[in-house]
């Protein structure tokens, strides 16, 4: 699959258009939240505390990964053109809210503001007393319906989002890797993690799922799957060149060494169960150097 990124003239260099992929340097650069000022880093850990707010949320609702997945999605193409200087907790709820709609695993928009607010001032108990207050909650929760309309209008009522959890079970059978041990659950934690980084704004879902295969098969020191007849590599058969998987598996080593979340979560499983998370860390230069060994012959 040929990933197209918009190609941003001198003239459109202060402002990202919506509903397209990016390159890194765009997003670094060129960012609603960069115009005000924001920090590439401090950008980076408003979305990580924003997907962060979702994750946590949804697994309190008992949402599937799926919709958790679809709410970090739209916001972070939300806050492509919008900046994330300001309702950052209403957009969060909203997305959530839009994303079990569309999904069909819809939560009341009250249920969702009550429970997002008390984890987000859960430290905080005059925060939390002010939600008894029903005028104080009615706007709170309005604030959330207005940031609903504003996402439908930010992301131009483009709201399906692939199954990334499918594509990549499917590419993992059909490459003959489900019975690896422990290979299915890693793949399944990098998705899950994958989320709180940017690579949605920069690759195809599909793309981002099979970037983890390949991370993973490093991982296991196995070497890449080629295709028996033509002894080409999987992920060529599949569109991607050696460049683009080698920087989804960077940005995925990005999240192994400094971690999505500052706050612990229970990683939900293929079967749906919470799941205990290896510890991966300290394995990071072994991947590097056996991603790209496993790659060296990439022009095949």
């Amino acid at each position: 699959m040929e990933v197209r990124h918009v190609d941003m003239g001198p003239t459109e260099a202060a402002e990202l258009p919506t509903g397209r992929l990016y390159t890194r340097e765009q997003l670094q650069n060129y960012t609603a939240s960069r115009r005000d000022g924001l920090p590439w880093a401090d950008e980076l850990r408003k979305r990580n505390q924003i997907c962060l707010l979702i994750t946590l949320t949804g697994h309190q609702i008992q949402v599937p990964q799926t919709t958790i997945a679809a709410a970090c999605n739209y916001a972070h193409r939300f806050f492509a053109p919008m900046s994330l200087q300001n309702s950052n907790f209403s957009v969060a709820a909203a997305a959530l809210f839009l994303a079990g709609k569309v999904l069909e695993t819809a939560k009341s928009v009250k249920e969702i503001t009550t429970v997002m607010y008390r984890i987000r001032h859960r430290n905080d108990k005059a925060a939390l007393d002010r939600l008894q207050d029903p005028a104080f909650f009615t706007m709170v929760k309005d604030s959330v319906v207005t940031a609903e309309r504003s996402l439908l209008y930010v992301l131009e009522l483009q709201l399906e989002v692939d199954n990334a959890y499918k594509q990549l079970m499917e590419a993992i059978d059909q490459l003959a890797l489900k019975q690896v041990e422990g290979f299915v659950q890693k793949c399944w934690n990098f998705l899950n993690d994958s989320w709180f980084q940017i690579m949605c704004l920069q690759y195809p879902l599909r793309d981002i799922a099979l970037g983890i295969i390949y991370l993973v098969c490093a991982m296991h020191k196995r070497p890449q799957p080629r295709n028996s007849h033509t002894g080409q590599l999987w992920y060529r058969e599949r569109g991607l060149d050696h460049s683009q998987i080698e920087d989804i598996a960077r940005q995925l080593l990005e999240l192994l060494w400094h971690g999505p979340r500052k706050a612990p979560l229970p990683p939900i499983s293929p079967q749906g169960a919470p799941a205990a998370r290896p510890l991966l860390a300290r394995c990071a230069r072994t991947i590097t150097k056996h991603a790209r060994a496993c790659g060296s012959n990439g022009n095949a």
